[in-house]
């Protein structure tokens, strides 16, 4: 297999190593036994006396010179050695550890037969479904990215100023905000970056923070380890702040149904004296009944005779009624963080992206062993403990509820959504077969016939003017 072949290169390269390091133990042991022989002749031979002193005989100034070339190649050896023993540890993992990581990669998402891409098919009924179909992994390109990645032991420590910005350079008219940029950074080549995709509402401040990021940080600063360090970019709404050739895209996700009834709650208007809070918002919450997410879906989804008896008022509007859906499927912003939604983030990074993945649910877990899999700490030496929430607010017990009519309707109407959120999962190349059946199973628990489907009833929308808009290519300009 590819992965046998990689191992048995870098146990070749691992044995003319050792070749090399005994080698050197040689030299170490021929020059202190020239020097111990040149020192016991040179004290044993007798000195001579003249009328300004004693002085060694000068007949003997042959071994002198021989001592000293012991001592140059002494250092020399040492010199050689320390480099080999450097170079030897900063571009190669140990036998174990790759061994390690090929038993574990063998079992990971990309590496799977049923790792998927999304396509789009007609059914007999002519509606147009998502599904999602075989796609081929380049099992080589992981192994050599992960290699590379983890070479990167001691990187140098830049200047702000120093870093260059892919957003502005995009955007020449528009600064980067303060919170995409890092306070420390490292000189990391952007083909072995890490760009930090943040999905609004799905825990990403928190981890936000933790790699350095000014994302509501509450105090919370950036982490010691490697993966804040190889974090470079962000990429947030309508800030694209990475390069599309970095090593992976870091995605943090969530249960779609949490995450969208967070983004809910998160968007209401506050009606604040400064007069900020958006029309588009007010549209949603305000000019129609929709001021609880319990409210949103059976006011603004549901049928009339899906309406349950707590909500007398009955249906909507029919231009509530678009709101309310439109909203949910991610093609009206009125609420910004639903409007970017997974479909937006996905379709956003390049399509041969290398993907991980920290899940809100396991945060702390996904942390260690991402900052492991990356060539950080391993499991045994494990300093994060907890990720203190950032972003994050109390709500009421009524901002919170959710009937089990409403949850049935929403799971249907985030289909689309629940599909990508699939999708990122199984691309995962950090996440093994357990950590994805985990999450799979939580995601049944809410909404069984949307995480067992292959299929959607509605089209998946078609967002190409809003990533030419906000995440900006290199043939659009403002």
């Amino acid at each position: 297999s590819k992965i046998s072949r990689n191992l048995r290169t870098y146990k070749t390269f691992q044995r003319i190593l050792i070749i090399k390091l005994r080698g050197i133990g040689y030299i170490f042991l021929l020059s202190f036994g020239h020097i111990f022989l040149c020192a016991t002749i040179v004290m044993n031979y007798p000195n001579h006396s003249n009328h300004r002193g004693t002085v060694p005989d000068t007949s003997h100034c042959g071994l002198a010179a021989v001592s000293k070339l012991c001592t140059v190649c002494l250092a020399v050896a040492c010199v050689v050695s320390s480099w080999i023993v450097y170079y030897s540890g900063t571009v190669s993992m140990s036998a174990q550890n790759y061994e390690a990581f090929a038993m574990n990669t063998s079992q990971s998402s990309l590496l799977r037969p049923e790792s998927t891409s999304l396509a789009m098919s007609d059914d007999a009924t002519g509606r147009t479904n998502l599904i999602r179909t075989p796609k081929e992994s380049n099992s080589r390109d992981t192994l050599a990215r992960v290699h590379d990645i983890r070479s990167l032991k001691h990187l140098r420590k830049i200047e702000s100023q120093d870093v260059t910005s892919p957003f502005e350079k995009l955007w020449p008219r528009y600064r980067l905000p303060r919170w995409a940029r890092k306070d420390k950074n490292f000189d990391v080549a952007p083909e072995r970056s890490i760009c930090f995709v943040h999905v609004g509402k799905a825990g990403g401040s928190a981890v936000g923070c933790s790699l350095g990021f000014s994302l509501h940080c509450n105090g919370s600063k950036q982490r010691q380890g490697q993966l804040p360090k190889l974090t470079t970019g962000v990429f947030h709404k309508d800030v694209y702040n990475c390069h599309d050739n970095s090593a992976y895209f870091l995605f943090v996700v969530r249960d779609p149904i949490d995450r969208a009834q967070s983004a809910f709650n998160y968007e209401r208007p506050s009606f604040s004296d400064d007069g900020d809070d958006d029309e588009n918002v007010k549209e949603l919450y305000v000019d129609c009944p929709f001021w609880t997410f319990e409210e949103l879906i059976q006011n603004g989804v549901l049928s009339p005779e899906e309406v349950s008896d707590e909500n007398k008022e009955g249906p909507s509007s029919e231009t509530c009624h678009a709101r309310a859906i439109n909203s949910l499927h991610g093609t009206e912003n009125h609420a910004s963080h639903l409007y970017f939604n997974y479909q937006y983030y996905y379709e956003a990074v390049p399509q041969d992206a290398q993907i991980l993945v920290i899940r809100n649910e396991h945060l702390v877990d996904d942390w260690n062993d991402l900052e492991s899999f990356v060539g950080g700490k391993g499991k045994a030496n494990r300093d994060v403990q907890s990720i203190p929430k950032s972003n994050s607010y109390p709500h009421s017990a009524e901002d919170l509820f959710l009937s089990e009519s409403s949850q049935v309707a929403l799971c249907h109407e985030l289909c689309n959504e629940i599909q990508m959120y699939k999708s990122i999962l199984e691309r995962a190349v950090n996440l093994d077969k357990q950590q994805l059946q985990v999450s799979l199973d939580e995601l049944k628990a809410k909404c069984p016939e949307e995480a067992s489907a292959e299929i959607c009833s509605d089209a998946l929308p078609d967002i190409s003017q809003k990533l030419a808009e906000n995440r900006g290519y290199d043939t659009v300009h403002p």
